[in-house]
């Protein structure tokens, strides 16, 4: 996590190349709310846990970034792709298969 956030803190002088996927995408993900931009913010949310990223991890990325009361919309729509992108990674659960055949 100290690399991304280096990363994150020195633009352009950190060699993104030796960042595993994780950590990739959690720097663009940082940059993506620093400059602001709500549109991306989702799909990146979701490329982000497919790279193998924790909600923690998203948070600590967000809490390193929010030091601007202007990103406070920003940070609103991440929570929201977040929920949305747990809910959808939660299993699901059929009552169907939990019955059992009654005789």
């Amino acid at each position: 996590m100290n690399q991304v956030l280096v990363s994150l803190k020195m633009p352009g002088i950190f060699n993104l190349e030796i960042l595993d996927d994780k950590r990739k995408e959690l720097v663009l993900l940082g940059n993506i709310l620093r400059y602001g931009e709500i549109n991306a913010i989702a799909d990146q949310v979701r490329k982000t846990f497919d790279a193998g990223a924790t909600c923690e991890d998203i948070c600590k990325v967000a809490s390193f970034v929010i030091r601007d009361k202007k990103i406070f919309n920003t940070i609103v729509e991440l929570l929201r792709a977040i929920r949305y992108e747990e809910n959808k990674r939660t299993p699901y659960i059929s009552v169907i298969d939990d019955c059992k055949e009654i005789d």
